[in-house]
């Protein structure tokens, strides 16, 4: 059969006499009409910036007339630089100018360093954490100020000025007297 017949004529040869008649039929193309991926990828956990491995995935093609083909050379436009607001990356496939897309899920989580930043006397200090790649920050704990160590030092009198205590801070050296 080809694409556009209309009608096929069936001959009945199984009896006495034979019997010639026709049907209407309408024959069209085979035509692609969604993909999926069948098969999920070995890796879908990322870190912020790395790119999408297809590696285990199978992507299947479906067509009108009920058959399927797993397929290989589909496209993934947006396969680089993941980045963790990013849930999904998209499959794409074109076959006799019709394309037809799936999803595939993933994570991206932040490729997060540790940031210490020490106490003063007068200031908190805090540990958070750094992404590498973008740069987005998150506290993990804030450290409370230390408040001044003061070491006492007495300067005695002379027959000629007072005498004064001095007040130095042992972490920072502030001097009071």
């Amino acid at each position: 059969l080809k694409v556009g017949t209309t009608e096929i004529s069936i001959l009945n040869v199984m009896t006495e006499s034979p019997v010639a008649t026709t049907q209407p039929i309408t024959v069209v193309a085979k035509e692609l009409t969604s993909i999926e991926v069948t098969k999920a990828p070995t890796k879908t956990q990322y870190i912020e910036g790395q790119g999408f491995d297809k590696t285990g995935m199978e992507v299947t093609a479906y067509y009108n007339n009920g058959t399927s083909k797993v397929i290989t050379n589909y496209l993934i436009p947006d396969e680089l630089n993941l980045t963790p607001d990013r849930v999904t990356v998209t499959i794409s496939y074109k076959e006799n100018g019709i394309t037809k897309e799936a999803k595939q899920k993933i994570t991206v989580t932040h490729d997060f360093e540790e940031i210490t930043q020490a106490p003063t006397c007068t200031e908190k200090g805090y540990t958070k954490q750094r992404c590498k790649v973008c740069g987005t920050e998150t506290m993990e704990e804030e450290i409370e100020e230390l408040g001044h160590n003061y070491k006492a030092k007495v300067t005695n009198p002379t027959c000629t000025e007072k005498g004064y205590t001095t007040h130095t801070c042992t972490r920072c050296n502030d001097t009071y007297k």
